[in-house]
């Protein structure tokens, strides 16, 4: 026997009414490195490439993504005129083209600051959501107004039959 366990697929982390934290939400474009490969952000899903990667996260997990964010552009831009120099140096000694020199920025950054350089380059709050739980109530509440004269229709339509056969007072 499998369970399947239904998933809203721009939600973060899936969730659905029924699996949602009570928290609302963000809908965010997130740019990260030209050279980052993959990474995992605070929805639960991975991403490849620069991006821009427009997605949902719950607005509590904000601190999270933005622990991803690089702000250190002085020892950036301190890596990258070392890099270019010993880069032009690597070329000269060893005659070879540039693109073959096994130097690069993330490397110099880290021999800097003893810790990796971060994944994301900027972070754009595009839009605040309301949270699934209350945005699926608010959807129900709609469906349920609407199905209201329906439902009356249909009662009133049911008295009408019961009076023509004569099981309810009222006019034939």
């Amino acid at each position: 026997m499998t369970i399947e366990i239904p998933l809203a697929e721009t939600s973060p982390h899936g969730h659905t009414a029924a699996t949602a934290r009570r928290d609302g939400r963000l809908l965010v474009r997130v740019t990260m490195r030209a050279d980052q490969i993959s990474q995992m952000m605070p929805d639960g899903r991975g991403y490849s490439g620069p991006g821009p990667h427009e997605f949902q996260i719950y607005k509590s997990d904000l601190r999270h993504l933005q622990a991803l964010l690089e702000t250190d552009e002085e020892t950036l831009d301190l890596a990258r005129k070392i890099c270019e120099r010993k880069v032009v140096e690597w070329v000269e000694e060893n005659h070879e083209p540039r693109e073959r020199c096994p130097l690069n920025v993330p490397a110099e950054f880290r021999l800097i600051l003893r810790r990796d350089l971060l994944p994301v380059t900027k972070i754009e709050i595009v839009e605040e959501l309301e949270g699934i739980r209350e945005q699926a109530r608010r959807a129900e509440e709609a469906r349920i107004r609407a199905a209201q004269p329906q439902a009356s229709e249909i009662a009133g339509a049911f008295a009408d039959a019961l009076r023509s056969v004569g099981l309810a007072p009222g006019k034939k």
